[in-house]
């Protein structure tokens, strides 16, 4: 025991020693934390107000980037749409510009003919000046001889009757001469008016068609980079792509609403055909002469790598081409419709529907009844995003079909696709 008892003192400055470092050490550690308790509420209001900063930073710029996106969304416009107004102010344009042309000639012609009339009412006037020419002088020497030997001069009482009724006839002559001559001279100087103001008028058609062109070739110039945007850029590609299938949706919904009402008035759809529809499989005229250059069915764009359906076909040709119908019967529709531009539809009876799209001009209205090869508006671009062509479908009961089963090969189109 006494052993056990020294082995324990011998360890006690050992433990002395241990105690002794061990709350040196732990008085260290102490010491610390008690100096940065001290000095954390400096920190923590420095770093509040660092975050404060950040945070008012960030909110300006969620700020900034939100008025962005407002703006951004303000400017942002539809593809197509804006293809539509382009070509709905360049449609108008036309139209006014083709007015103008039209008054243009017409004033021409109005100013020919005022000047031919001056010219008419002139030499008659000089006819009227020589003639009263004439008469005065005959009455100056009439005056000189003398009233008195004048009549002297005559034979017989009657024959001064006579002489003197021949007289006034010729004095009433002479007035209405004047009065004639005098109606010429106000008439000219009236159509000298008017030709000075139609030659004003025609100073102003000629300024308003200059201005009317530089604006036509700007719309154009507005297509062209849009159009251009449209095949370059896939972003657009695509938007553009999708608003054409609205738009084939669209369309879809007008042929279904005018199938519904046609098929109202059952007497006035039947005897339009002259022939059954099936029976001409393959044996109708081309709606135009051109080459197809988008096919009926399922189209894989490899560039962009979208795939959609074509309802119908688009045949390329010159501007300004004749478009004809392939059948007879009757335009249910003719205006213009967003993706299509300017679009005649024609009822051929039991189901059957002819469109035509892309025109630069509609001759036909609503009601109109059409013959076969009959020309029904000319090829234009409204609507195309490939230049002049025109848009063709064939419809039964609103569902499409191949145009080109229908359609017998042309010259143009001798490799056609065929489904």
């Amino acid at each position: 025991m006494n052993s056990r008892r020294y082995q324990n003192l011998k360890r006690i400055p050992k433990i002395l020693t241990f105690l002794f470092f061990a709350f040196l050490f732990l008085g260290i550690i102490f010491s610390e934390t008690v100096g940065s308790e001290a000095e954390k509420p400096e920190e923590i209001k420095v770093q509040l107000d660092k975050e404060r900063r950040e945070l008012k930073s960030l909110q300006r710029k969620i700020k900034d980037k939100k008025n962005q996106i407002q703006e951004t969304k303000k400017k942002e416009k539809k593809v197509i749409s804006e293809l539509n107004r382009i070509e709905k102010e360049l449609f108008r344009r036309q139209k006014e510009l083709k007015q103008y042309e039209k008054d243009f000639k017409e004033k021409k012609k109005e100013i020919k003919a005022i000047s031919n009339e001056i010219e008419r009412l002139t030499s008659e006037i000089k006819n009227k000046e020589n003639q009263l020419a004439n008469q005065i002088k005959a009455l100056y020497k009439l005056s000189r001889k003398g009233m008195l030997d004048t009549i002297s001069s005559f034979g017989s009482f009657p024959e001064l009757i006579r002489q003197y009724d021949y007289m006034s006839r010729i004095i009433d002559y002479n007035m209405v001469n004047i009065t004639d001559y005098t109606q010429k001279l106000e008439m000219v100087q009236k159509h000298k008016q008017e030709l000075e103001d139609s030659e004003k008028k025609l100073v102003e058609l000629t300024e308003k068609t200059r201005l009317v062109q530089k604006k036509i070739l700007q719309h154009q110039k507005e297509k062209t980079v849009l159009l251009a945007k449209i095949k370059s850029e896939k972003e657009l590609h695509l938007k553009a792509l999708e608003e054409l299938k609205q738009a084939s949706r669209h369309l879809q919904a007008l042929i279904d609403k005018l199938e519904k009402k046609v098929t109202t008035d059952v007497s006035g759809s039947k005897d339009l055909l002259k022939k059954d529809f099936n029976s001409l499989k393959g044996k109708l005229s081309f709606p135009v002469e051109g080459e197809v250059i988008t096919y009926f069915g399922k189209h894989e764009d490899p560039e962009f790598s979208t795939v959609s359906f074509n309802k119908g076909i688009e045949i390329a040709s010159r501007m300004g081409s004749p478009i004809k119908a392939v059948l007879d019967g009757t335009v249910i529709y003719s205006d213009w419709f967003k993706g299509y531009g300017n679009i005649i539809i024609i009822d051929h009876g039991d189901g059957y529907y002819t469109i035509f799209g892309h025109a630069s001009e509609l001759f036909k209205k609503v009601g109109d009844r059409v013959n076969a090869e009959e020309v029904i508006g000319l090829v234009g671009d409204t609507g195309s995003l490939k230049g002049a062509n025109l848009y063709f479908e064939i419809r039964h009961h609103g569902k499409p079909l191949n145009p080109l089963d229908w359609l017998k090969p042309n010259k143009s189109n001798h490799s056609q696709k065929r489904k």
